[in-house]
């Protein structure tokens, strides 16, 4: 699948993670039950890599934790570092949480790409709720601003973009720049859900990029070919009905961005229509795919 290439590119390989040494866990990264995480109650080097083997619902290790039934009804396979306690806390060690954070990034691409979920909110309705950042056995869950800080590195790797654009010179935590405090500490589930409404901030809202758009402007462009439709011009309503996009669940903006993405390698031209859908929105568009 296109997006378990894009998961791969964001973590450090596994032979740099295996070359680090178990004492550089925090003390933070301990837990009660030695027999569940080495000897010494500390995050072993061997499941630290097995942690970074993510791949979509179906990962490659063998060491899957446990599969949940999401809220949509669907199955997907969490991994093992999913019910490590101390991972819903950022850890105050730098490279402990700059790896932390990458596998929540991965996490999160593969839980989306699973779900075909196109966009993310700090503290929505939806993210409160979701089996993705809590933990109901555990009593777990990511505090918003910690949320914020995985967004902010999804951004940065090209795995996501603000949705809207964050306005010139605002400035988003950085993992590395920001202090492991009380703001990134874990909540109770019940204390996620009972936070008060937040003020929505810049940055607060994402969308995720399991495949870029230019992968599903890839993927679309190929389904044309497949179909014999290059060299024919559609409508942004009729590619809006089409096999490829409604069995991808494609939202309409994810649409228009794969399809600018083919514009700018001139693998397609836009005709913009004059006459506006009830909506507001110009669906008489035409696309010829060249």
């Amino acid at each position: 699948m296109q997006y378990m290439s894009c998961v791969s590119s964001l973590c450090k390989n596994a032979e740099e993670i295996k070359a680090m040494r178990v004492n550089e866990a925090p003390c933070g990264m301990r837990q009660k039950s030695p027999s569940s995480f080495g000897v010494d109650g500390c995050l072993t080097t061997d499941q630290i890599t097995n942690c970074t083997s993510l791949a979509g619902c179906v990962y490659e290790t063998s060491k899957v934790s446990y599969i949940l039934m999401s809220q949509d009804d669907k199955l997907f396979a969490f991994p093992g570092v999913h019910e490590f306690a101390p991972f819903y806390t950022l850890q105050p060690n730098p490279e402990t949480a700059a790896i932390q954070v990458d596998l929540w990034a991965r996490l999160i691409l593969s839980f989306c790409a699973a779900h075909h979920r196109f966009q993310l909110e700090v503290g929505g309705a939806w993210e409160r709720e979701s089996d993705l950042f809590c933990h109901r056995a555990l009593d777990r869950a990511l505090s918003p601003d910690t949320v914020r800080l995985i967004f902010a590195y999804m951004v940065e790797k090209g795995r996501a973009s603000y949705d809207p654009p964050l306005p010139r010179g605002y400035k988003v935590p950085r993992v590395g720049q920001v202090d492991a405090d009380r703001r990134m500490h874990a909540l109770s589930v019940a204390g996620l859900r009972t936070l008060p409404a937040l003020q929505v901030e810049p940055g607060s809202k994402i969308w995720v990029y399991w495949n870029t758009p230019t992968e599903w402007g890839d993927q679309l462009y190929d389904w044309v070919k497949q179909t014999g439709q290059n060299r024919s011009v559609l409508t942004l309503y009729e590619l809006q009905q089409s096999i490829f996009v409604q069995r991808e669940q494609l939202p309409p903006a994810m649409l228009m961005r794969a399809l600018e993405t083919l514009v700018a390698r001139k693998c397609a031209q836009i005709f913009e229509g004059t006459e506006p859908t009830d909506g507001g929105d110009h669906e008489n568009f035409g696309i010829k795919f060249v």
